[in-house]
């Protein structure tokens, strides 16, 4: 087995590949606009799910230049706090969950003794609050956000990780459901597992990929 003969560290991507991040960030982008719309600051029609969903896996501020381009900064600034601040609310009223078979496969992990990180392009508050809420933060070493660490790419902050725990990239794996994930993971040496039940438009994502999986629990039994 590939998990026990040579991964020793795994770098996971959050959203989409570990929590269903659309069960909360829909609706509290929804609650955002709406929001916005009342204090008259948003005039437009809000994206559409589809549109939403694409931009999973990005960093709040290039959601914010994609889906509000001429907007001012304190603007983009009041959007950041709700949609933070929605997204909590949907969790804590119990509206977010992992995909099948998440914690048993870190349990799994952590038992045989592998290093566990998240590496998120979400905000800090609110990858600590999922990690937290869905009681998963005591099985990784370290939690990693864009917005904790102002990184720019999933590069940087997986960069930001191997550099901290010096991690060698032979036995390292970048695990995640986005090309931004899988770029992360060439760019830095490591193996890449693309996850096809995240949010990725298409397996075109996965190119550069090693290996392609269809679910969480698939990360055991991937062989060379």
């Amino acid at each position: 087995m590939l998990e026990d003969e040579i991964l020793k560290n795994y770098i996971f991507d959050l959203d989409g590949t570990l929590f269903q991040a659309d069960l909360v960030a829909i609706p509290a982008f929804k609650q955002t606009f709406a929001r916005l719309r009342k204090e008259g600051l948003y005039a437009g029609q809000p994206p559409k799910r589809e549109q939403l969903l694409s931009m999973f896996g990005h960093t709040l501020d290039n959601i914010w230049d994609q889906i509000l381009p001429d907007t001012e900064a304190t603007v983009k600034t009041k959007a950041d706090d709700y949609m933070i601040y929605y997204e909590q609310k949907y969790i804590d009223d119990g509206n977010g969950k992992l995909y099948e078979g998440t914690e048993q496969l870190l349990q799994h992990l952590k038992a045989n003794g592998k290093r566990l990180f998240v590496a998120s392009n979400g905000a800090e508050a609110y990858v600590k609050h999922v990690v937290h809420r869905m009681q998963i933060a005591q099985y990784f070493d370290k939690v990693y956000s864009a917005g904790e660490f102002n990184t720019s790419t999933k590069v940087d902050l997986v960069d930001r990780i191997i550099t901290d725990y010096q991690l060698k990239n032979d036995i390292t794996c970048m695990i995640g459901d986005r090309e931004t994930d899988i770029e992360a993971g060439v760019k830095n040496s490591l193996m890449s597992i693309g996850c096809l039940y995240g949010y990725a438009r298409d397996e075109q994502e996965f190119e550069q990929a090693n290996y392609k999986i269809k679910e969480i629990s698939d990360v055991t039994k991937i062989s060379i």
